[in-house]
């Protein structure tokens, strides 16, 4: 449970955030433990996020210049995997089952 995930997730964000790549996170809407509209590590590291319920959410919410796409806790299995698709690159962490 407290591996760093979150806090992996988060570093390799704001590594893309100082390459000045356009970056978008989104959340589980029924996470709000620390904030509703941020990614937080149980270390008190954040990131600012965009809560969402399911996978289609995330494909209405995303910008179309965006080229970094984070998503905390594996809200979306079928889209979190960590790899390149096109230009974009997505990093999904959480426990697999």
């Amino acid at each position: 449970m407290f591996s760093g995930k979150t806090d992996e997730l988060i570093r390799r964000l704001i590594r893309a955030t100082i390459a000045k790549q356009k970056v978008q996170v989104f959340k589980p809407a029924i996470d709000i433990r620390y904030a509703v509209e941020k990614v937080t590590s149980h270390a008190g590291s954040n990131y600012d996020a965009s809560p969402v319920a399911n996978a289609a959410e995330i494909l209405a919410k995303l910008d179309q210049d965006t080229t970094v796409v984070g998503i905390d806790d594996r809200c979306c299995p079928r889209t979190c995997n960590s790899r390149r698709e096109g230009d974009r690159r997505r990093f999904g962490y959480g426990l697999s089952r």
